[in-house]
């Protein structure tokens, strides 16, 4: 009996080393892959900034600090200020654009460089200034509430037909309205 107690006893205790080994393995790749995403990040924003890699992770840090806030990671901030700033605006203003992408891109459900993308074709096809632009997320989150389609699924719509509309002499509105009344309907 003292034996087949030792040995059940030693199998307990290698069964929690593997999980506990197998556990901090996980860790320890999850943080490399995180740190190589992270200077992606880094080298890509200091390719669209211009600016030295110390002022680079310097804006990263403030990056952070805004996706703690609304609740994304940094490397998703950093992805839409990528986008912001290589369309050539000021860092003020994608700053603007980053808070707004971001929060599009959590009520819509959508990742970061759709909502971006979707936010500037809104913003591009009814020449809405920064400014203006949470007005555009205003209207994707209002109607989302109240009917049977999502704020990505305007924003994912939109992106494809606000040049169109524009040109066609529709609203704003008027498309947003559209959208939601077919996707409703088909689904």
């Amino acid at each position: 009996g003292k034996s087949l107690r030792q040995a059940f006893s030693n199998k307990i205790i290698q069964g929690f080393a593997y999980v506990v080994v197998g556990t901090a393995v996980r860790a320890v790749k999850q943080i490399y892959s995180n740190v190589l995403e992270l200077d992606k990040a880094i080298t890509d924003l200091q390719v669209a900034t211009g600016k030295s890699r110390d002022e680079t992770t310097k804006l990263i840090k403030d990056y952070a600090k805004l996706g703690k806030e609304i609740g994304a990671t940094t490397t998703e901030v950093a992805a839409a200020a990528d986008t912001w700033l290589r369309q050539g605006y000021s860092v003020a203003e994608a700053n603007e654009l980053i808070a707004n992408t971001m929060k599009l891109s959590k009520l819509g459900q959508l990742d970061s460089a759709e909502a971006a993308k979707a936010l500037t074709s809104a913003m591009k096809g009814y020449n809405v200034a920064v400014e203006d632009s949470i007005e555009i997320v205003d209207k994707f989150t209002a109607v989302d509430m109240e009917a049977a389609v999502s704020a990505g699924d305007i924003a994912t719509a939109m992106a494809e037909t606000a040049v169109s509309a524009d040109i066609a002499g529709v609203s704003m509105d008027a498309l947003i309205g559209y959208i939601a009344t077919v996707s409703e309907v088909t689904q």
